[in-house]
Parts: structure tokens; C-alpha cells; sequence
């Protein structure tokens, strides 16, 4: 489980993911490591949920081929916001692109999922040990 000491403020987390069982499990795992998790079905519904007002997302979860706006798209629009998340790709498929994000190719563990989480969120603090 992934976990955040109780002090500081709790990061939110954006799945997005077009894959129902995916998406639900990752949302799922965050919870319960303490994040406060939005999710969305493509990248159109992601940016309605980051242009909602007075909704502050510290990461990104994100696959990368999804229908209508796709995770490269995405990171790209999401890129011109003011206070714009951090972004974690997913992908069944291995990229050979360059990207300026960790990407975990699916399936992944979820001991992937949490190091690149404490990879990315470094600057947050993080407990000395976790459950499970």
C-alpha cells in the first residue's frame, strides 16, 4: 500500500485510464495508500476534471492510447496549464518515443506503480515504512 505521513497534505490523483478494470484498481490501490483520487475515462474527460475550479491534481496517472485524446495529447494540453500535474504514463504497448515522464508498460506490479509514485512525488514526505 502506498502511504503518506499524516501531517502533510494529502496529494491528489488523477487515473486516466479508458480500460474500466484498470482504471478502477489503480484508483483502488490509491486510496488505500491515503491519496484522494479523481478518475476519468479518456483524456476529454481529464481535462474537464483539471479545469474544474478549485480541484488541485499533483499527479497524473495516465495511458497513453486511448480513444478521442490520447495520453500524448493529453501531457501536451495538460503541459499549458498554471500548476499543471506531474504525469505517470501507462501502456500495454513498450514506446520507443522519448518522453519527459516515467512510463510503466502494462501489466505492471504494483510495487511499480508506488516507486514511481515516490519517484515523482519525492518532494512530499513519505513514511518510513508501509503496509503490505
Amino acid at each position: 500500500m502506498i502511504a503518506f505521513a499524516s501531517q502533510a497534505p494529502t496529494p491528489t490523483v488523477l487515473v486516466v485510464d479508458d480500460d474500466d478494470a484498470v482504471r478502477r484498481l489503480i484508483a483502488r490501490e490509491l486510496e488505500q495508500g491515503g491519496f484522494r483520487v479523481l478518475s476519468a475515462a479518456d483524456g476529454v474527460e481529464a481535462l474537464a476534471v483539471l479545469n474544474e475550479g478549485g480541484i488541485e491534481v499533483d499527479l497524473m496517472v495516465c495511458d497513453l492510447l486511448m480513444p478521442q485524446l490520447d495520453g500524448y495529447q493529453l501531457a501536451h494540453r495538460v503541459a499549458a496549464l498554471p500548476d499543471a500535474p506531474k504525469i505517470i504514463f501507462t501502456s500495454a504497448f513498450r514506446s520507443n518515443l522519448e518522453l519527459d515522464h516515467p512510463v510503466l508498460t502494462k501489466p505492471f506490479h504494483l510495487d511499480d506503480l508506488r516507486e514511481a509514485i515516490r519517484g515523482i512525488l519525492q518532494d512530499r514526505p513519505m513514511p518510513a515504512s508501509e503496509n503490505g
